[in-house]
């Protein structure tokens, strides 16, 4: 039995999660230190002087190595990649333990990341199986085996570069996430984390996605979209509710299935075997009137959709998109016939937009009936993507930012991306307070906004604290669950370093908690037991 340490920030990590539970299949044990970098978590608040005084850093740092693991891991995305360096160089001040640093950033920047000194072994490609086998090595030999597929060793010899094993083919062999790991530091119950496919209906430029579909067929690992049948899906989704009482499901797929046969099974079994609201992502030409219809009756709280452009050109040319921007207003107009919530989704800072675009925005917003979110994401580069070559073919980008881009040294996507100038972001946030606005306001108001150009002086205020106080009103107005769950784990985290037990009991159902305490009763006497009490107490 080897022993497996990870490392995770923010919010629950289903990758990490899987990988678990592939060892614990094994026969493996392992464990997570799972920071929640409050103020720092890259998704909503990121106020740096708070960050620093509520670190748990040094905390996590010893749980980990009071498990005294054989080798501890970080899954790596370019946004978390800084604060994976800097955990590792911490473990190794206190340790000798090998590390390895896998991922899809792991994977588009390998030379990068097995460069830094506090990296031992490097995992490209998927790392479900390729972690079992380093285990199972590690158990046996005591040492890593330095010829296993997919890793990058360093040996005194020198760097081993062994090349990608195949990918799994068939997803229902992976386990369901191991939630066990963070059922102590988040609150599985009423935000329900799931992934059930790989690929995407799209290969945009500016995702990470169409990295994943080049290099997987470069490397021969497999199909690029691959999905976990219904079966599997459902039963795993019942088996959260039977453990963690789970209240809502947000199942982030790049969508939720390519496969209209699939749609229509889940949608028609999930109501009756699982019956909890979700949450879902979807694609403008998949949202037809009966697809949306199939949506509200299966339970659907949230479809977020993904506009990211309303420039044709820009679409089409640059982020290499495939529908129209009449299959987005038939997609909202057909999801608010249907009585389905939904968010979406723009990407402010690509290249060559132009202000009209943000404007056609505005006026696409307008009126929406149910839609509870604009969601405004910032254009982020990142490495290995079509979009990030033709930003620096066109000289929007200089070595040094395909530098920084690789080192993780910019800005997140949900902050500003890799919008540097100060003159553009301001005019960004101008719209960005009308997108944020458009969901709670009356068409004629919005509408009268922009035209009357109200919202240029917008630049002349505090423009972050007013867009955050704004979002955190939409939110509450709307009822947009997933951003009122984000702002309620700031508290649920601050309790928590007080009532150590808090995750545990929100994460504990009524009828599990009555069977633990049950279980940890002394036996009902035997009959002989009672008559020898009854005869003790004649005696006295």
């Amino acid at each position: 039995m080897a022993r497996v340490g990870f490392f995770a920030m923010g919010a629950d990590n289903v990758s990490v999660e899987v990988l678990s539970a592939a060892l614990k299949n094994a026969g493996h044990e392992t464990i997570l230190g799972f920071d929640r970098a409050l103020f720092g978590d890259l998704m909503y608040y990121t106020i740096a002087p708070l960050y620093r005084l509520f670190s748990t850093k040094k905390r996590l740092v010893r749980k980990v190595l009071d498990f005294q693991p054989d080798v501890i891991a970080f899954s790596v995305i370019v946004d978390n990649y800084k604060w994976c360096l800097d955990m590792a160089r911490e473990i190794k001040r206190h340790s000798s333990v090998p590390i390895v640093f896998g991922g899809i950033h792991a994977t588009t920047c390998p030379e990068e990341v097995i460069g830094h000194p506090e990296v031992d072994i490097l995992c490209v490609g998927e790392g479900s199986e390729s972690l079992v086998e380093l285990a199972d090595g590690l158990e046996k030999n005591g040492v890593a085996d330095t010829r296993l597929k997919g890793f990058w060793f360093k040996t005194k010899e020198g760097l081993v570069r062994n090349p990608c094993r195949p990918g799994l083919r068939n997803l229902d062999d992976l386990p369901a996430p191991d939630k066990e790991i963070i059922k102590d530091s988040w609150n599985v119950r009423d935000y329900y984390l799931a992934v059930t496919s790989r690929g995407c209906i799209e290969k945009c430029s500016f995702c990470q996605q169409s990295f994943y579909a080049e290099f997987e067929q470069r490397n021969n690992i497999g199909a690029y979209v691959r999905e976990q049948s219904v079966d599997r899906v459902i039963k795993e989704f019942q088996r959260a509710k039977e453990l963690y009482g789970v209240r809502y499901i947000d199942i982030k797929n790049n969508v939720l299935s390519v496969s209209t046969k699939w749609q229509m099974e889940f949608m028609t079994r999930y109501p009756k075997e699982v019956g909890v609201p979700f949450r879902i992502m979807i694609h403008p030409k998949q949202a037809t009137a009966e697809y949306c219809r199939l949506l509200k009756a299966a339970g659907c709280d949230h479809a977020q959709i993904g506009i990211e452009s309303l420039d044709e050109y820009v679409k089409k040319n640059i982020i290499k998109r495939h529908d129209t921007n009449e299959d987005a207003r038939r997609a909202v107009k057909n999801l608010d016939e249907a009585g389905v919530k939904y968010s979406c989704d723009f990407i402010f800072g690509l290249p060559n937009q132009k202000i009209e675009e943000l404007a056609e925005g505005v006026r696409f917003l307008a009126g929406l009936k149910h839609c509870i979110r604009a969601s405004v994401f910032w254009m982020q580069y990142l490495p290995g993507v079509g979009a990030t070559q033709y930003a620096f073919n066109i000289g929007i980008l200089s070595k040094k930012d395909l530098e920084d881009i690789q080192t993780g040294n910019q800005d997140h996507y949900m902050s500003h991306g890799s919008v540097g100038d100060e003159e553009k972001k301001k005019e960004l946030k101008n719209f960005m307070l009308l997108y944020r606005l458009a969901p709670i306001l009356p068409r004629w108001m919005l509408l009268g906004m922009l035209n009357t150009k109200v919202h240029k002086w917008f630049r002349f205020l505090p423009q972050s604290a007013i867009l955050v106080a704004i979002d955190v009103f939409v939110s509450f107005i709307r009822r947009d669950y997933w951003a009122l769950y984000a702002m309620k784990s700031y508290w649920w985290e601050l309790r928590s370093r007080i009532d150590k037990n808090l995750f545990i009991r929100l994460n504990t159902p009524k009828h599990r908690a009555k069977q633990s305490v049950q279980s940890s009763l002394p036996p009902p006497p035997s009959c002989s037991d009672k008559n020898e009490k009854v005869a003790a107490g004649a005696s006295l």
